[in-house]
């Protein structure tokens, strides 16, 4: 058949449907309305608010939310929502919807990725070019045997990638650029790609789920990562015992405090010269606490 139609028939509004492993379902937890850190008016304190982030801060900051936050390959029971990471990319108020919106975006760079393999793999190349030369080679036109041609390739690509993002949410390694040992995909299997049992090869040497989404953290806005950081925070926070009623933006981060105290002087008493002297000693301090320091 047509591997053009293939996936044109297998599209539709979205390709979350098509690339959830087998045996997995999709969470159905959302946000409160109205309830995030991020959309709500935020209390604020007087301490000066422009704090430097240096390059080492966003990468540890990074490195904390992949360590303890939860996500679709690898879930943790924190309560609420349960695909964190996830909902760190796509800011949406349900759990599949912020799925939705890293496939999606996981789907852009697989693609492409895989696009380019096709198009350096000359024995790929040569073989996209012959079955579009089965399909419109009776034209005799070369751009449309050319332009079939592109579509064939983009359809494999697409199935590959589909392979690709369910062997990553099941905590397999996908490579960046893969080499030809890698691939999975062969064109006449590309209408199985699309039944969300086949995935594709583990890579040594690539990149598991979380270190992808580290990748489309990084290049996201630090406010951005900040804000929905705590919407997460608070969130798990009004799930456990004793903590539903924290808010993010009312607990103390850094306070200067002054304070003074005075006491009699009792030993002074004793000496004959100040028996009859009144007064007292007075003590004063100022500190400053922060936990950013």
């Amino acid at each position: 058949g047509n591997p053009i139609d293939t996936v044109s028939n297998s599209s539709g509004e979205s390709w979350l449907a098509a690339v959830i492993p087998e045996g997995r379902t999709l969470s159905n937890a959302a946000f409160v309305p109205g309830a995030r850190v991020s959309e709500r008016p935020l209390a604020q304190g007087t301490a000066p608010a422009a704090l430097s982030v240096s390059p080492a801060d966003r990468v540890m900051y990074l490195k904390f939310l992949i360590d303890h936050y939860s996500n679709f390959a690898h879930p943790k029971d924190h309560g609420g929502i349960c695909y964190e990471l996830e909902y760190m990319v796509g800011g949406k108020a349900t759990d599949e919807a912020n799925l939705k919106a890293v496939v999606e975006r996981l789907m852009v760079a697989r693609e492409a990725a895989n696009f380019a393999h096709i198009m350096g793999d000359s024995a790929k190349y040569d073989l996209t070019y012959a079955v579009a030369l089965a399909l419109v080679g009776f034209t005799a036109n070369e751009a449309i045997i050319r332009a079939t041609q592109m579509g064939i390739i983009v359809a494999w690509s697409i199935g590959e990638s589909l392979l690709d993002i369910r062997a990553l949410l099941s905590g397999k390694r996908i490579a960046t650029m893969k080499n030809a040992d890698e691939w999975t995909l062969e064109l006449s299997m590309l209408g199985a790609a699309m039944t969300g049992k086949l995935e594709a090869k583990e890579c040594s040497r690539g990149f598991t789920y979380e270190e992808y989404l580290y990748g489309l953290m990084f290049v996201m806005s630090e406010r951005t990562l900040g804000l929905r950081g705590l919407d997460v925070l608070e969130d798990v926070l009004h799930h456990t015992a004793d903590y539903a009623n924290v808010k993010m933006d009312q607990m103390i981060y850094c306070m200067d405090v002054s304070f003074s105290y005075q006491a009699a002087p009792l030993f002074l008493s004793f000496v004959i010269l100040l028996k009859d002297k009144t007064g007292a000693y007075r003590f004063g301090r100022t500190l400053s606490m922060t936990y950013l320091e």
